[in-house]
């Protein structure tokens, strides 16, 4: 019988490896198949520490960065803003009680003119001569009296200013004999109580009169409410 001889001529195995995994081929890889074949190798998984040469190293490093939430590491809850800082962003309650005490509070000029009297009969002494309720709250920071008709002599005349019934004066309001303004008298008048209370009651009484000819009160508050 006939012997028939064929000749083959091997064909290479190849491959292409990834960073994390290669492979060894065994045997004779370049003449092992009748067909050229190539294998190459892809990553998907996680790779476990002892895969990597400098675990220890990497995961010490990774340790030593540490973590704290944005929130924590640079509010800042300080009403007054006094940090001045570029780094940290206030809370939003802090911009509030910032904001509430530099720009809310803002305050306004405000008099009160009060005419106690008609202006020609002649004035007695006597509580409650005029009064008015407080519109709003305010701070009181000067007060005046004037006559339209001025005493000639006699006792210093002298004015009080009550709020809801207790004196907000430590020293009374006067106008000197023959001047009709308190603005010009040798005592000036001192407030007490600065602190005007909303919707109370102010009232004005004379506590001493001299000769009896004095006519035509007014007296004036003046102060600064908040807006």
């Amino acid at each position: 019988m006939p012997t028939t001889t064929i000749n083959l001529t091997g064909q290479a195995l190849s491959k292409v490896d990834d960073t994390n995994v290669t492979l060894t081929l065994g045997g004779t890889p370049l003449t092992a198949l009748l067909k050229a074949t190539s294998i190459t190798v892809g990553w998907m998984g996680t790779l476990a520490d002892a895969r990597i040469a400098s675990a220890a190293t990497w995961n010490a490093k990774q340790n030593a960065l540490g973590f704290t939430p944005e929130d924590v590491a640079n509010k800042d809850t300080d009403g007054t803003l006094a940090a001045n800082s570029d780094t940290k962003y206030a809370s939003q309650k802090a911009t509030k009680t910032y904001a509430d005490t530099k720009v809310a509070k803002s305050s306004v000029p405000c008099e009160f003119i009060v005419a106690c009297s008609d202006l020609t009969t002649a004035l007695t002494t006597g509580t409650t001569k005029a009064y008015f309720r407080a519109p709003y709250a305010f701070t009181l920071t000067a007060v005046r009296a004037s006559l339209g008709t001025a005493q000639a002599s006699g006792s210093i005349f002298t004015v009080d200013i009550n709020e809801s019934g207790t004196s907000v004066l430590s020293t009374k309001l006067t106008i000197d004999n023959t001047e009709k303004t308190s603005t010009t008298a040798a005592t000036p008048a001192v407030i007490s109580d600065s602190a005007i209370a909303d919707d109370a009651i102010i009232a004005i009484d004379i506590d001493q009169l001299g000769d009896g000819t004095a006519k035509g009160l007014i007296v004036t508050l003046i102060g600064t409410h908040a807006v």
